[in-house]
């Protein structure tokens, strides 16, 4: 504090002692104190030292104002719904590949997908899971399609064993599975660029 009272005037030494006093020197960004050399901003306290020499110290707004800018592009980077993850080009052709999925899906596949998705204990134990996992993949960025039709093939695993229970004994097949697996990505794929899961 001597190199202080030396160097500055007293009213500048008392603002500085009062910050340190108060805590707020850590709140303040970084080279709190600034060269009037550029033009203070609005609502900055302006102090002269005892040689002349201009200095300012921002204010509330200043603070503000930078805080608002750092947590800008962390709002931005990541989009908000899958909507917005897709151009209309990309929800184009992924609703084409659903559709061109269901034209070609077997016989037996599509009965397996519908008893699936229309079951409300496979739909609350298995498919909601996956739905909420394959999002957040979108969301991050790290979605394959792969990967989340391995998954699927999962729950139309277990749906197949719940249909050969209740039906006395008709099995699917593991290529009638993954078939029925590798469709319903798509549909979930359609549904999730058009934000139905938003």
């Amino acid at each position: 504090m001597t190199n202080l009272s030396k160097t500055f005037d007293d009213s500048f030494k008392k603002e500085v002692i009062d910050l340190i006093k108060q805590g707020l020197k850590k709140e303040l960004p970084t080279g709190a104190v600034y060269s009037a050399s550029k033009k203070p901003p609005e609502g900055a306290r302006e102090f002269t030292t005892d040689r002349g020499t201009k200095y300012w110290i921002p204010g509330k707004k200043d603070k503000e104002d930078s805080k608002a800018g750092q947590a800008k592009p962390k709002a931005s980077s990541t989009p908000k719904t899958g909507r917005e993850q897709f151009t209309d080009k990309q929800r184009a052709e992924l609703s084409n590949e659903h559709d061109i999925s269901q034209k070609n899906l077997s016989v037996e596949a599509e009965e397996l997908h519908l008893f699936t998705v229309n079951d409300a204990d496979i739909y609350r134990q298995r498919e909601t899971p996956i739905i909420e996992n394959l999002k957040k993949k979108m969301k991050k960025g790290v979605y394959e399609r792969a990967k989340a039709e391995k998954l699927a093939k999962y729950m139309f695993d277990d749906a197949s064993k719940k249909y050969d229970n209740s039906t006395s004994g008709h099995t699917f097949s593991p290529d009638e599975r993954r078939e029925a697996a590798a469709h319903w990505v798509k549909y979930f794929e359609d549904n999730y660029a058009f934000g139905a899961y938003d």
